[in-house]
């Protein structure tokens, strides 16, 4: 169903941004903090991105929003065997 993937989607990208968050080199460039990201093969991204404390309280809601909807999946699979999707 295209509700579950686009909620699959978004539960892979939140992953991918808590990993780096978790996982991260976190730096200091000019007061600011930035995240040096790990990639495949134990390779640094080269590219650190600047995080502030609205980022990771977005990134904090959207975790819990996905969390709450995950409780609902089951409804999506139930009423797709009563239509026959």
């Amino acid at each position: 169903r295209p509700e579950v993937k686009a909620w699959i989607d978004r539960v892979a990208s939140m992953a991918e941004r808590r990993n780096d968050l978790i996982h991260g080199l976190y730096v200091h460039k000019g007061g600011k903090a930035f995240i040096l990201s790990f990639a495949g093969g134990h390779r640094l991204i080269g590219n650190p991105k600047r995080e502030t404390t609205r980022d990771l309280s977005l990134v904090n809601a959207e975790i819990q929003h996905l969390r709450s909807e995950s409780e609902h999946l089951a409804e999506l699979f139930d009423t797709s065997r009563r239509t026959g999707d």
